[in-house]
């Protein structure tokens, strides 16, 4: 199962979200001081562990589907002009 950082609550409270969209409250003091919005963790042995690998393929992901929105939106402007 893998965990996403959804955000940080009061510098203290870290909103991960796991792939069934259920919502964990954990610690910010337990995951990595240079986390950011939408890294993807595992939980192995009660710790979050930043996977690097897991984290890089879903932002790829979400830049294709990010161009290929805007590349539409270009595509429809022009067919209106």
């Amino acid at each position: 199962m893998f965990y996403t950082l959804d955000r940080t609550e009061d510098n203290n409270i870290a909103v991960l979200i796991d792939d069934d969209g259920r919502i964990y409250n954990v610690s910010a003091n337990i995951l990595s001081d240079t986390c950011s919005v939408g890294d993807v963790f595992v939980c192995k042995d009660g710790k979050y562990i930043f996977d690097a690998q897991e984290t890089a393929l879903r932002r790829a992901r979400i830049a294709q589907k990010r161009n290929r929105f805007f590349s539409k939106i270009k595509n429809n402007k022009e067919d209106l002009l």
